[in-house]
């Protein structure tokens, strides 16, 4: 342990020397900056103990920041509880309101609309997260398709820009979709990631579509990794669309209600 924590705090300390060398903007922050006083006002015995009391107590060297886009959504309410339970800091970013994690030290929740870039952007240098989970989307619930594309498609540039710009993130996890491939006849069973995406007339894969090209092809610093999910339904007990197709199913006397 003690090595483990001498070591994390000699790469903070190597990244931002080279930093400065190359006169690149620095990594820094308060913790940091009490991590260098410690080291300059203890001898190194007692630092390195110091340091791992504190990497055990409060994970002060755990430099993992989760910030979550439709935190109170399902998928994203699934990987914030996940997250929280395994006590790794997360920011949490939905029109609606919180799940009921305000009570949880390791979470923060802002009441934002990802569309208001600027409200965004004080969020992430006041956060300074590490990684970005995007997951904020409408899901085909406005008629308005104008709204709707400045909340998918405006709302995704945000997000990137904003994680570009904000060098404490170091990648980007945006929550693509299958309806992206579309509902073909041509479709092999299986379909794999090369495959080609034909949505169709769908918006819902459409936007989708439009996203992963807008951020596969945005240019991006060096240290900013971004990977698109196309992620199908997700269900189990915290599924709440009781309109869904896999709801109407699920209770039909051919879904799960046979089995009740």
């Amino acid at each position: 342990h003690w090595l483990t924590s001498y070591l994390k705090t000699m790469c903070i300390y190597s990244y931002n020397l080279q930093n400065l060398i190359l006169n690149k903007p620095l990594y820094f922050n308060y913790k940091w900056l009490i991590l260098i006083l410690f080291s300059i006002l203890f001898s190194y015995k007692k630092f390195v103990y110091l340091i791992n009391f504190l990497l055990v107590s409060t994970q002060i060297l755990n430099i993992m920041k989760v910030l979550i886009t439709g935190s109170s959504g399902n998928l994203g309410g699934i990987i914030t509880k996940h997250l929280l339970f395994n006590r790794v800091p997360v920011v949490g970013i939905d029109i609606n309101k919180s799940l009921g994690h305000n009570s949880n030290p390791y979470f923060k929740f802002y009441n934002c609309d990802i569309r208001n870039k600027s409200i965004m952007q004080d969020i992430f240098v006041k956060e300074q997260p590490t990684h970005v989970l995007h997951f904020a989307s409408t899901f085909n619930r406005f008629r308005n398709r104008k709204k709707e594309m400045d909340i998918d498609f405006g709302g995704s540039q945000n997000v990137l820009d904003i994680s570009n710009n904000t060098r404490s993130v170091k990648q980007l996890i945006y929550s693509s979709s299958a309806a992206a491939y579309g509902g073909n006849p041509d479709n092999e069973i299986w379909l794999s990631e090369n495959q080609k995406l034909r949505p169709g007339k769908y918006r819902y894969g459409i936007i989708k579509k439009l996203v992963e090209e807008y951020y596969c092809t945005a240019p991006v610093r060096d240290g900013l990794k971004i990977i698109c999910l196309r992620i199908c339904s997700v269900i189990g007990p915290s599924f709440n669309k009781p309109k869904s197709a896999i709801s109407l199913f699920a209770n039909s006397k051919y879904g799960l209600k046979q089995w009740e």
